[in-house]
């Protein structure tokens, strides 16, 4: 696209920068390149102009009228008649409403532009000729300057138009007042405004000239700025979009999609580089690649390694080393590379094909491709940083894991031999020997908790804690969960409460071995923290959810601290001096993720000193009609 010439460009128009973008207004098309306004701000010019010359005619009248009224006898000194100037300004008057009201000047402002220009100067001719004379009409030319200024700012057609127009128009006035004569033409006194035109439009002219080249270049400055925003836009959403990565490849896919469309190039590849296995591997490439490039190559052999490292972009051409080692399609003969670099550590590199001859990249450009690799390189940095956290908590829940197996091996035994003994299998137990047992049994059976909580634990972040959802009627639910806790470990003093659950008649879609794994670790959780009162287990349904509250009449958790009591290894704070409860914190972590898993919520209430509630809401329940009812009371 070409570029228009800013040298005949004497103005900015005021819309220019109001278009959304410079480069769409300097590619706009206009008649002419000596015009410094699309049609739309001539349209807007063209109603200024009328405005303007409807407060002058005004003025000129309020004038004439002061000069005819205001001298004793109405005689006019300076032979000015008002009624000959009457008729003029009429017609100007109506021509400025026409340009105000009508639509002629949207659909042809050029032809308005011109058409006003005419008919100011006949107006103004008519208006000398008819209304003064002598003296009076000569120094009436002066008016001609307010027409012939405007057009020589705008540019050089236009005021030379106007100029000659204007020099026309007071040689009419000199043959109308002394005759078609060479001489009359030619005296001192009607020579003088023709003179004066002329330097008049010289000087403005060359005003505009001025103007026109510091708007040029303000024009162009728009531009680059409207150019330097689109970029600043592209990256910053490229920025975040790579930010939102969490996938290497993912990431390197979106690097490339962005780099074929930023750079317009017709091929892209991104390379990791695996300094421990000294090699670039193929993260991934456009289509059209060769299906026989390696998909590693030795960083040793590979000539621009330690070059790419001290340069920021490098260029590669046809005269440049061979490359066969990129799976790049037949045609292209000019390679962009730019590394990805961190803290002097390459981590990877770009490589964009292009076909023809070397692509002319300015130095703005050049830089947006740096900009591109190092946001690339901040987020393959936290990506990989990403993966190592993935890799060791993957090796942390295997460790536990394989130690929670080889723990619980022994300890089985342990409780095995446990219970011949709490059996009297080898013989009566006297007291001492029944206390030492008991402590042993319930130090034996927390260890054992512990072990379960870490094994459930491993299986939820390694996605082994499958959900197996069967319809399970809400009474044989409520009798599963109250088997599951018999075992728990009941402090002196606090009773276990069940309300409710007993005479409720539906089902629920859920898995029933997850339900009495959550319950029972808000059984288990309420023991550890209440001393004394009672743990109440209710069961409440409404038309499509079954409810489960465990209560209890502990000491509350504050406020601050609801937020982190699912989190793991979380413990509410107790007041110094307090016992420490048993366990580690994963109770409640794994009571919140199994039932996310259940698809259901969780909710906790307390009060200081009064106890805390939780609230387990599970959905698919479905309550069974007065016939179902009654034959499930049968069966």
């Amino acid at each position: 696209m070409a570029r228009r010439n800013y040298s005949n460009w004497y103005v900015m128009p005021r819309g220019a920068l109001e278009l959304g973008t410079a480069s769409k207004y300097l590619a706009s098309e206009g008649p002419s390149t000596d015009y410094f306004v699309t049609d739309a701000e001539l349209v807007q010019f063209n109603h200024e102009s009328a405005r303007s010359r409807i407060r002058s005619i005004s003025f000129l009248l309020l004038v004439a009228f002061a000069v005819e009224y205001g001298v004793e006898g109405g005689a006019a000194p300076l032979g000015v008649s008002l009624w000959g100037l009457t008729g003029p300004c009429v017609i100007g008057l109506l021509l400025s409403f026409a340009v105000l009201s009508g639509s002629w000047n949207h659909r042809a402002p050029w032809s308005a532009y011109y058409i006003q220009m005419a008919v100011d100067l006949i107006i103004l001719t008519a208006g000398i000729h008819a209304s003064a004379s002598g003296p009076a009409a000569i120094a009436a030319r002066i008016i001609y300057v307010t027409i012939i200024v405007p057009p020589n700012l705008i540019s050089l057609r236009s005021g030379i138009v106007a100029t000659v127009g204007a020099i026309l128009s007071h040689l009419v006035l000199i043959a109308l007042e002394y005759g078609v004569a060479v001489e009359s033409f030619f005296a001192g006194a009607p020579i003088v405004p023709v003179v004066s035109f002329i330097l008049v439009a010289l000087m403005a002219s060359a005003y505009g000239g001025y103007i026109g080249e510091s708007n040029g270049k303000l024009l162009q400055l728009a531009e680059n700025l409207e150019h330097s925003r689109t970029r600043l836009a592209s990256l910053l959403n490229l920025a975040q979009s790579l930010n939102s990565s969490s996938e290497a490849e993912d990431l390197f896919a979106l690097v490339n999609t962005s780099a074929l469309r930023e750079f317009r190039a017709d091929w892209c590849a991104t390379y990791r580089v695996d300094m421990g296995r000294g090699v670039l591997t193929l993260a991934t490439a456009s289509d059209g690649g060769r299906v026989a490039a390696p998909p590693e190559l030795a960083i040793a052999e590979w000539p621009y390694f330690e070059r790419m490292a001290r340069d920021a972009v490098i260029f590669l051409g046809p005269e440049d080393e061979p490359i066969d080692w990129l799976p790049c399609p037949d045609g292209l003969s000019t390679f962009v590379l730019a590394g990805l670099i961190r803290r002097g550590e390459p981590l990877g590199f770009l490589v964009l094909g292009y076909r023809g001859d070397r692509p002319s990249f300015n130095e703005v450009e050049i830089e947006q491709i740096s900009a591109v690799a190092e946001h690339a390189t901040s987020a393959l940095h936290n990506v990989q940083l990403l993966e190592e956290a993935r890799e060791a908590s993957a090796m942390k829940s295997e460790f536990l894991s394989t130690v929670s197996h080889e723990l619980r091996t022994p300890l089985n035994v342990i409780l095995g031999y446990a219970s011949i003994l709490h059996e009297e299998g080898v013989g009566p137990l006297n007291a001492e020997q029944r206390d030492l047992f008991e402590r042993i049994d319930a130090q034996a059976r927390d260890l054992n908790e512990l072990i379960e909580s870490v094994l459930r634990v491993g299986q939820i972040e390694n996605g082994r804690d499958q959900v197996v959802s069967t319809l399970v009627d809400v009474g044989r639910l409520r009798s599963t969960i109250a088997t599951s806790v018999e075992n728990l470990p009941c402090p002196e003093g606090v009773r276990l409460c069940w309300r409710g659950g007993e005479n409720l008649c539906g089902e629920i879609e859920t898995d029933e071995s997850k339900v009495a794994l959550v319950v029972r670790n808000l059984i288990g959780n309420a023991f550890k923290f209440t001393n004394e009162g009672e743990v109440v287990v209710t069961f409440e349904a409404d038309e499509e959810e079954l409810m489960i509250n465990v209560a209890d009449s502990g000491p509350g958790i504050a406020e601050e601290q609801m937020p982190r009591i699912f989190e793991m290894f979380r413990q509410a704070e107790r007041d110094p001096g307090a016992p420490h409860p048993k366990g580690v914190g994963l109770g409640l972590y794994i009571v919140d993720q199994t039932v996310r898993r259940l698809g259901g919520t969780i909710e906790v209430s307390s009060e200081l000193g009064v106890g805390t509630t939780f609230s387990v809401r599970l959905g698919g329940f479905v309550s069974l009609g007065t016939g179902r009812a009654a034959l499930a009371a049968s069966a």
